[in-house]
């Protein structure tokens, strides 16, 4: 009899299971349950925007959201005049040399046939490659020449790609200027349609087309007559040698100022010799090339910090910590001062958006006294004692007498007051460390082991930390400067001076700019004094002339070994007193110059620790 095995064995087991599977296993029938927020708990916003907080009027988060504006707006002036700075010195040799080459060395160019090549060095960093570059491309199609073409890798993957991106820029370039009339704009227009429907675009279409239309078109009188053709390679390490190398020597054979003037510039991200170690000794043979290094990582941080964080037109302010993190980001990771300057709106944002007193840091207020009471005197009880929370307004009223910290404290008319004077006083006192910080840089960048550290930000990051320590530190650079070459020191006072005297007069800064030069002077009197031997004005040596001011003790020392012997024990006198003046004179420069260090170690204590700290 055969038996059959039902409702047992794995086949049933597996089955039941993906039945119970097919049963359980939707979650489009459930039901989800979401508890409503409660009217407190919604975010209540005012008509700019910016979310009210606690105990806060619709007058101060208006306020508040002005403030971050105003702020905001200072920081991308402050930015853009930075980068035109920090630019402006490449841009204007890359122009002069673009501009320059045809009228000064057509001659030598069309027997070399060479191309000129303007290589600029912009770093690593893609950002400040990128806005270097098309900083570079609007200044010279504004001021030197409308024909400009910017190529990059990802499109001109062969040679017909190349000519092909080439051709469609140059073509549609323009080159209407501002003294043709509309007949001849319309001509233009007509021209370049035409020449538009060129399928194929090679060398000897485009100096055709550059010969009936481009060379009419003029910016510039710089290149005898004839407008630049500017090609730009955006990515040069992206370029494939091989089409880069033929494109470059086929170019060679058309450079010719009336018949096609090219000039080439290399956008590179890391060094000058990548040139040869990508192009074939061929393609270089027939190249120019003029080399031009963008500012670099560390020197355009220091411009960051001194032309925007130790702005005095800028209210907002960073702790040290802050600055800390993102010169460490910077300089260890980025290499982009754009990253940087994300951060600082970060910063700005956060600050604006929770704390309920930054009201107070408002441009528009702090520049209109009678707006700043206007808003002082709606302050109400709560708000005062947020702002008396602040560690800022705690340390100002610890440093103050007794009964003047308990009118602080208890009188809400006596805060406001005082709050008015502090607000008026902010200005001045950043001017005054910006200014101070920047003589004692001059003073200390170039010590040994760096005290207060090479680096304008981290002398401003040492400012702000620690009291105790900036103490120690200066005491320490003054040990140093007392150590120091005369003509160091004296070079060093002088770009201390420099910046008191450029310092505007409501600082007060004119008086100990004087009293330094003063100073400074008298030091250097004493150091180019000369040496005289005794109170008498001159003496006579052996052979009868004069030792006066003019002989030194070399002359002294030459003039005893060849002297006779009756005459030695004077010379030999003579020259015992010429020492002893010199060790004298040292001795005295040695004073000037501890005395000078002390008052630079009083003046910059009281000024930065006491006032601006």
């Amino acid at each position: 009899m055969r038996r059959t095995r039902t409702g047992s064995g794995p086949s049933h087991d597996l089955a039941s299971r993906h039945m119970d599977d097919n049963e359980t296993s939707s979650v489009s029938q459930g039901c989800f349950l979401f508890k409503p927020r409660s009217l407190d708990s919604r975010r209540i916003r005012n008509s700019e925007g910016f979310q009210k907080l606690r105990n806060e009027s619709e007058d101060s988060a208006t306020t508040r959201c002005h403030g971050y504006e105003s702020c905001l707006s200072i920081l991308n002036r402050e930015m853009e005049a930075l980068s035109s700075t920090v630019h402006g010195r490449v841009i204007d040799s890359v122009c002069a040399f673009a501009s320059s080459y045809y009228s000064d060395h057509s001659e030598v160019h069309v027997s070399r046939s060479e191309v000129p090549v303007a290589v600029v060095v912009s770093g690593v960093t893609l950002t400040e490659g990128v806005g270097l570059l098309d900083q570079l491309v609007k200044h010279i199609r504004h001021h030197v020449t409308p024909h400009v073409a910017t190529l990059s890798s990802k499109d001109c993957q062969n040679m017909k790609s190349l000519m092909k991106q080439l051709g469609t820029q140059l073509i549609s370039s323009g080159g209407q200027t501002e003294d043709q009339d509309s007949d001849s704009e319309d001509e233009v227009i007509v021209l370049q349609q035409r020449w538009s429907r060129k399928i194929n675009y090679t060398m000897p279409v485009l100096c055709a087309w550059y010969k009936e239309t481009g060379s009419s078109c003029r910016i510039s009188d710089d290149t005898g007559g004839f407008p630049l053709v500017v090609v730009f390679l955006e990515d040069f390490e992206g370029f494939s040698p091989v089409v880069l190398g033929d494109f470059l020597e086929i170019c060679s054979r058309y450079v010719h100022v009336q018949q096609l003037p090219l000039c080439f510039v290399f956008g590179i991200r890391t060094s000058f010799s990548v040139i040869d170690q990508c192009l074939p000794r061929s393609a270089l043979s027939v190249l120019r090339l003029q080399e031009f290094h963008s500012i670099s990582a560390a020197a355009l941080f220091d411009e960051f910090v001194d032309k925007v964080l130790l702005n005095s037109v800028l209210p907002f302010k960073l702790g040290h910590d802050v600055i800390q993190e993102l010169a460490d980001e910077f300089l260890l990771y980025s290499h982009s001062i754009h990253r940087v300057n994300r951060g600082l709106r970060a910063a700005m944002l956060e600050h604006f958006t929770k704390m309920p007193v930054s009201m107070l840091c408002n441009p528009i207020l702090l520049n209109d006294k009678a707006k700043q009471q206007a808003m002082l005197q709606k302050l109400s009880h709560v708000q005062l004692e947020q702002i008396r929370s602040l560690q800022s307004f705690r340390k100002f009223v610890e440093g103050s007498t007794p009964i003047e910290q308990k009118a602080l404290l208890l009188d809400d008319n006596h805060a406001k007051d005082t709050i008015d004077m502090l607000l008026a006083d902010i200005p001045l006192y950043q001017s005054i460390h910006r200014v101070v910080a920047n003589c004692l840089h001059h003073l200390t960048s170039k010590l040994p082991t760096n005290p207060l550290g090479n680096q304008l930000w981290e002398l401003h990051v040492g400012l702000l930390s620690s009291k105790p320590m900036m103490e120690n530190s200066v005491q320490t650079v003054m040990d140093l400067l007392k150590q120091t070459n005369m003509e160091t020191l004296l070079g060093w006072l002088d770009g201390c001076l420099s910046e008191l005297k450029a310092a505007p007069e409501r600082l007060g800064l004119l008086k100990a700019g004087i009293e330094l030069q003063q100073k400074i002077e008298a030091f250097r009197c004493q150091i180019d004094r000369p040496v005289t031997l005794a109170g008498d004005s001159c003496t006579k040596n052996s052979a009868g002339t004069e030792i006066g001011e003019e002989d030194n003790v070399c002359d002294l020392s030459s003039t005893l070994s060849t002297t006779t012997a009756e005459r030695k024990m004077k010379l030999a006198k003579d020259l015992r007193r010429a020492r002893n003046k010199r060790q004298s004179k040292a001795r005295q420069l040695d004073e000037e110059r501890n005395q000078l260090c002390d008052w630079l170690e009083t003046f910059f204590k009281f000024v930065l620790l006491v006032l601006c700290v």
